[in-house]
Protein backbone atom coordinates (compact mmCIF):
# COMPACT_ATOMS: atom_id res chain seq x y z
CA UNK A 1 0.00 0.00 0.00
CA UNK A 2 2.85 2.39 0.85
CA UNK A 3 4.52 1.71 -2.52
CA UNK A 4 1.21 2.22 -4.35
CA UNK A 5 0.67 5.61 -2.68
CA UNK A 6 4.23 6.65 -3.52
CA UNK A 7 3.85 5.67 -7.20
CA UNK A 8 0.50 7.49 -7.46
CA UNK A 9 1.90 10.61 -5.78
CA UNK A 10 4.95 10.63 -8.06
CA UNK A 11 2.77 10.14 -11.14
CA UNK A 12 0.47 13.02 -10.24
CA UNK A 13 3.44 15.26 -9.48
CA UNK A 14 4.98 14.39 -12.86
CA UNK A 15 1.77 15.41 -14.61
CA UNK A 16 1.72 18.71 -12.69
CA UNK A 17 5.35 19.42 -13.55
CA UNK A 18 4.72 18.72 -17.23
CA UNK A 19 1.72 21.07 -17.17
CA UNK A 20 3.83 23.84 -15.62
CA UNK A 21 6.58 23.35 -18.21
CA UNK A 22 4.09 23.27 -21.10
CA UNK A 23 2.34 26.41 -19.87
CA UNK A 24 5.67 28.18 -19.51
CA UNK A 25 6.76 27.25 -23.03
CA UNK A 26 3.44 28.38 -24.51
CA UNK A 27 3.53 31.70 -22.68
CA UNK A 28 7.16 32.39 -23.52
CA UNK A 29 6.80 31.57 -27.23
CA UNK A 30 3.42 33.26 -27.89
CA UNK A 31 3.87 36.32 -30.05
CA UNK A 32 1.44 38.49 -28.07
CA UNK A 33 3.18 38.03 -24.75
CA UNK A 34 4.90 41.24 -23.65
CA UNK A 35 7.86 41.35 -21.32
CA UNK A 36 11.53 40.50 -21.19
CA UNK A 37 13.31 37.21 -21.75
CA UNK A 38 16.47 36.08 -19.94
CA UNK A 39 18.87 33.18 -19.83
CA UNK A 40 21.14 32.51 -16.89
CA UNK A 41 23.87 30.30 -15.55
CA UNK A 42 24.55 29.81 -11.86
CA UNK A 43 26.97 28.20 -9.44
CA UNK A 44 25.80 26.97 -6.04
CA UNK A 45 26.74 25.52 -2.73
CA UNK A 46 24.42 22.59 -1.92
CA UNK A 47 23.68 21.72 1.70
CA UNK A 48 21.96 18.53 2.81
CA UNK A 49 19.59 18.43 5.80
CA UNK A 50 18.48 15.02 7.07
CA UNK A 51 19.48 12.32 9.54
CA UNK A 52 23.23 12.87 9.09
CA UNK A 53 23.16 16.68 9.18
CA UNK A 54 20.80 19.20 10.76
CA UNK A 55 22.55 22.49 9.98
CA UNK A 56 24.21 24.09 6.98
CA UNK A 57 27.59 22.42 6.70
CA UNK A 58 29.75 20.52 4.22
CA UNK A 59 28.73 22.48 1.10
CA UNK A 60 28.98 20.63 -2.21
CA UNK A 61 29.17 22.16 -5.71
CA UNK A 62 26.28 22.62 -8.08
CA UNK A 63 25.56 24.39 -11.37
CA UNK A 64 22.34 25.53 -13.06
CA UNK A 65 21.23 26.83 -16.44
CA UNK A 66 17.83 28.32 -17.03
CA UNK A 67 15.42 30.46 -18.99
CA UNK A 68 13.18 33.14 -17.49
CA UNK A 69 10.43 35.36 -18.86
CA UNK A 70 9.18 38.45 -17.03
CA UNK A 71 5.71 39.77 -17.84
CA UNK A 72 5.08 43.06 -16.04
CA UNK A 73 8.20 43.55 -13.95
CA UNK A 74 6.60 41.90 -10.93
CA UNK A 75 5.98 38.31 -12.03
CA UNK A 76 8.16 35.95 -14.03
CA UNK A 77 8.18 32.25 -14.87
CA UNK A 78 11.27 30.11 -15.30
CA UNK A 79 12.54 26.64 -16.16
CA UNK A 80 15.98 25.40 -15.13
CA UNK A 81 18.26 22.38 -15.13
CA UNK A 82 20.41 21.69 -12.06
CA UNK A 83 23.38 19.34 -11.65
CA UNK A 84 25.11 18.98 -8.31
CA UNK A 85 26.03 16.93 -5.29
CA UNK A 86 25.15 16.62 -1.61
CA UNK A 87 27.12 14.89 1.10
CA UNK A 88 26.74 13.93 4.75
CA UNK A 89 28.94 12.27 7.31
CA UNK A 90 29.04 11.36 11.01
CA UNK A 91 32.40 10.87 12.65
CA UNK A 92 33.13 7.47 14.26
CA UNK A 93 31.73 7.23 17.76
CA UNK A 94 29.09 9.92 17.31
CA UNK A 95 25.44 9.03 17.69
CA UNK A 96 23.12 9.27 14.71
CA UNK A 97 20.04 11.08 16.07
CA UNK A 98 16.55 9.77 15.58
CA UNK A 99 17.40 6.13 14.86
CA UNK A 100 14.51 3.80 15.68
CA UNK A 101 16.37 0.53 15.15
CA UNK A 102 19.62 -0.99 16.39
CA UNK A 103 21.02 -1.82 12.94
CA UNK A 104 24.25 -0.08 11.96
CA UNK A 105 23.57 2.46 9.21
CA UNK A 106 26.02 3.99 6.79
CA UNK A 107 27.65 7.05 8.35
CA UNK A 108 28.72 8.61 5.07
CA UNK A 109 26.98 9.17 1.76
CA UNK A 110 27.50 11.20 -1.39
CA UNK A 111 24.63 11.75 -3.84
CA UNK A 112 24.96 13.12 -7.36
CA UNK A 113 21.72 14.82 -8.35
CA UNK A 114 20.28 15.95 -11.69
CA UNK A 115 17.01 17.86 -11.54
CA UNK A 116 14.60 19.86 -13.67
CA UNK A 117 12.31 22.48 -12.17
CA UNK A 118 9.84 25.17 -13.16
CA UNK A 119 8.16 27.91 -11.18
CA UNK A 120 7.14 31.51 -10.69
CA UNK A 121 8.94 34.45 -9.05
CA UNK A 122 7.42 37.61 -7.60
CA UNK A 123 9.39 40.83 -7.15
CA UNK A 124 8.15 42.26 -3.86
CA UNK A 125 10.73 44.96 -3.09
CA UNK A 126 12.22 47.54 -5.43
CA UNK A 127 15.19 49.75 -4.63
CA UNK A 128 17.37 51.81 -6.91
CA UNK A 129 20.33 49.45 -6.92
CA UNK A 130 18.55 46.13 -6.42
CA UNK A 131 15.27 44.24 -6.43
CA UNK A 132 14.25 41.45 -4.06
CA UNK A 133 12.08 38.50 -5.06
CA UNK A 134 10.49 35.31 -3.74
CA UNK A 135 9.59 32.23 -5.71
CA UNK A 136 7.88 28.86 -5.64
CA UNK A 137 8.21 25.94 -8.01
CA UNK A 138 8.01 22.22 -8.63
CA UNK A 139 10.72 19.87 -9.83
CA UNK A 140 11.81 16.30 -10.39
CA UNK A 141 15.22 14.90 -9.45
CA UNK A 142 17.21 11.77 -10.12
CA UNK A 143 19.98 10.84 -7.68
CA UNK A 144 22.71 8.20 -7.37
CA UNK A 145 24.00 7.49 -3.87
CA UNK A 146 27.40 6.09 -2.85
CA UNK A 147 29.32 5.31 0.32
CA UNK A 148 32.91 6.34 1.08
CA UNK A 149 34.27 3.41 -0.96
CA UNK A 150 32.23 4.43 -4.01
CA UNK A 151 29.72 1.57 -3.69
CA UNK A 152 26.08 2.08 -4.64
CA UNK A 153 24.31 2.14 -1.25
CA UNK A 154 20.92 1.61 -2.88
CA UNK A 155 22.13 -1.89 -3.77
CA UNK A 156 23.21 -2.66 -0.16
CA UNK A 157 20.00 -3.85 1.58
CA UNK A 158 21.84 -4.64 4.84
CA UNK A 159 22.09 -0.87 5.48
CA UNK A 160 18.28 -0.68 5.87
CA UNK A 161 15.56 -2.73 7.51
CA UNK A 162 14.66 -6.09 5.93
CA UNK A 163 12.84 -5.71 2.63
CA UNK A 164 13.19 -1.93 2.51
CA UNK A 165 13.94 -0.36 -0.86
CA UNK A 166 13.39 2.98 -2.53
CA UNK A 167 13.32 4.84 -5.82
CA UNK A 168 16.20 7.12 -6.84
CA UNK A 169 13.72 9.56 -8.38
CA UNK A 170 11.86 12.13 -6.31
CA UNK A 171 9.76 15.26 -6.57
CA UNK A 172 10.64 18.47 -4.79
CA UNK A 173 9.36 22.00 -4.31
CA UNK A 174 11.89 24.86 -4.38
CA UNK A 175 11.10 27.90 -2.21
CA UNK A 176 13.35 30.81 -3.14
CA UNK A 177 14.32 34.24 -1.91
CA UNK A 178 16.86 36.42 -3.65
CA UNK A 179 18.13 39.81 -4.70
CA UNK A 180 18.77 41.10 -8.20
CA UNK A 181 21.71 43.47 -8.59
CA UNK A 182 22.07 45.79 -11.61
CA UNK A 183 18.53 44.90 -12.64
CA UNK A 184 18.34 47.69 -15.22
CA UNK A 185 21.39 46.42 -17.13
CA UNK A 186 21.47 43.84 -19.89
CA UNK A 187 23.64 41.62 -17.69
CA UNK A 188 22.81 41.38 -14.00
CA UNK A 189 23.69 39.31 -10.94
CA UNK A 190 21.26 37.37 -8.78
CA UNK A 191 22.04 36.12 -5.26
CA UNK A 192 19.58 33.40 -4.29
CA UNK A 193 18.86 31.19 -1.29
CA UNK A 194 16.44 28.28 -1.72
CA UNK A 195 14.94 25.47 0.33
CA UNK A 196 14.24 22.42 -1.84
CA UNK A 197 11.65 20.32 0.00
CA UNK A 198 11.67 16.75 -1.29
CA UNK A 199 9.15 13.92 -0.97
CA UNK A 200 11.86 11.34 -0.18
CA UNK A 201 13.65 10.36 3.04
CA UNK A 202 16.34 8.44 1.15
CA UNK A 203 18.81 11.04 -0.12
CA UNK A 204 21.04 9.69 2.67
CA UNK A 205 19.82 6.05 2.37
CA UNK A 206 18.27 6.29 5.87
CA UNK A 207 14.52 5.74 5.76
CA UNK A 208 12.56 3.75 8.34
CA UNK A 209 15.62 3.52 10.60
CA UNK A 210 15.63 7.29 11.00
CA UNK A 211 13.27 9.95 12.19
CA UNK A 212 10.14 10.64 10.21
CA UNK A 213 10.26 13.39 7.62
CA UNK A 214 11.68 14.02 4.17
CA UNK A 215 15.20 15.23 3.38
CA UNK A 216 15.86 18.80 2.28
CA UNK A 217 18.46 20.42 0.02
CA UNK A 218 19.40 24.02 0.75
CA UNK A 219 21.09 25.95 -2.06
CA UNK A 220 23.01 29.21 -2.02
CA UNK A 221 23.47 30.32 -5.60
CA UNK A 222 25.01 33.12 -7.62
CA UNK A 223 23.49 33.61 -11.08
CA UNK A 224 24.68 35.63 -14.05
CA UNK A 225 21.63 36.61 -16.10
CA UNK A 226 21.48 38.00 -19.65
CA UNK A 227 18.49 39.89 -21.06
CA UNK A 228 17.60 39.19 -24.68
CA UNK A 229 15.27 42.17 -25.14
Amino acid sequence: MEITRYILKTYLNCILLKCILAAGILLMTHGDVMGQSYSYIGVAGNYYRGELAEGLENAQPGIAIGYQHSFDGNFSIYTSLHIGRIQGQYEPGEEVPGLTGNREVNRYFSSDITSLQAGINWTWLRWTLMHSYVGLGLGMMNFSIEDQAGRNINEMPDTRIDGEGYSTQAMYSPIQIGINLFHSKKINILLEHSWNLTNTDYLDNIGYLGKKGSDTIVKRMVKIRYRFR
